[in-house]
């Protein structure tokens, strides 16, 4: 029988924790653009349990259909950005410090959010929201 209070939630808990506090804390102090590029990268990364995703624009911008048999139809969904919207977004995002993207070769960049990051004082991180109560997050 597990504990019945633990204090580190367990990763599917620690993702939707993130994920909330990036829609409700975050999405005020982002744009439509930077809202949609920070959704896509913690879709592809911290949704699947990585904390980086590496992909070309052109994987982006195409998508990679499953040929697996999974349910899902999309390993990587399309962006649906221009490639102008995109560069100049992330430009914005990483000069804010919310977005890492370190270009590995001629072949893919690695993007990572920065979790530790916080529009502006006294609003919580992504970090922050994981000490939240359970009755703060879903109020």
């Amino acid at each position: 029988m597990p504990p019945q209070d633990t204090k580190t939630p367990n990763p599917l808990e620690e993702r939707d924790i993130i994920w909330l506090a990036i829609g409700r804390i975050w999405r005020p102090y982002l744009t439509t653009e930077e809202f949609g590029i920070v959704d896509y990268i913690l879709d592809n990364s911290i949704a699947r349990g990585r904390y980086t995703f590496a992909a070309s624009f052109q994987q982006m911008e195409t998508g990679i259909r499953a040929t697996d048999g999974s349910p899902w139809p999309w390993t990587l969904t399309p962006i649906n950005l221009t490639k102008a919207t995109f560069y100049r977004t992330l430009a914005k995002l990483k000069a804010r410090g919310l977005v890492s993207a370190v270009v590995c070769g001629a072949r893919f960049t690695r993007f990572e959010i920065n979790l530790d990051w916080r529009p502006e004082a006294g609003v919580p991180s992504a970090i922050d929201a994981l000490s939240f109560q359970a009755e703060e997050l879903f109020a």
